[in-house]
């Protein structure tokens, strides 16, 4: 993999990184303890647990590099934190 491709998937992960974070407080509603996929800032994929969003996303044929995975919080515990 060439060095613009990495830097290209890095800007690609923090730009979904990003997305969560400015939005995770309505991710909490919605997907409370659930984890979930963003891509494109949206949320492709919503399942309990890792295993079953790797699956899904193999099946799909999505490929993880474009893909943003992460545990949402229900909002009691984000809030906390």
């Amino acid at each position: 993999m060439n060095r613009k491709r990495i830097l290209d998937l890095f800007k690609t992960f923090e730009k979904n990184e990003e997305w969560v974070n400015a939005n995770y407080s309505e991710l909490s509603k919605k997907y409370a303890n659930k984890v979930i996929a963003v891509k494109d800032q949206k949320v492709i994929l919503v399942k309990d647990n890792i295993d079953e969003i790797l699956k899904e996303l193999e099946l799909k044929g999505e490929s993880l590099e474009n893909v943003y995975v992460t545990s949402i919080l229900s909002e009691a515990i984000a809030f906390i934190l």
